[in-house]
């Protein structure tokens, strides 16, 4: 059975939504679209959680506060869509703000990303 391409990206961050959006469409050249970013051949809808939990220990990430699901724009293939992944989350490390990604590939992803390392 093939991987589905999508991917859920946990964000232990206080910024609000609205903020990681813009943050993400102006670092990769993107547009924000009805609360949707557009870039680098994704589609990202930004969730925040009204009971999220920053202090919650890593393994918990799922309470962080911000969520961010991640799709493929059509034609995009595994590669691709890692790569483009991995540079989202480059960008949240860079910015100081811890990052786990959840998916059915995740061992495609730095150790640093994953929720088991």
């Amino acid at each position: 059975m093939e991987d589905r391409l999508y991917a859920r990206i946990y964000l232990r961050t206080d910024r609000p939504g609205t903020e990681i959006r813009g943050v993400i469409a102006r670092a990769f050249g993107g547009r924000i679209d009805a609360g949707t970013v557009i870039v680098d051949g994704l589609v990202i809808a930004t969730s925040q959680s009204r009971f999220g939990k920053i202090d919650a220990p890593r393994p918990d990430c799922v309470e962080w506060p911000i969520s961010l699901e991640v799709e493929p724009e059509a034609g995009m293939g595994m590669d691709g869509f890692v790569t483009s992944v991995s540079r989202i989350l480059d960008q949240a490390k860079a910015a100081a703000i811890e990052a786990v990604v959840s998916c059915d590939f995740e061992e495609r992803f730095a150790p640093d990303f994953r929720l088991n390392g």
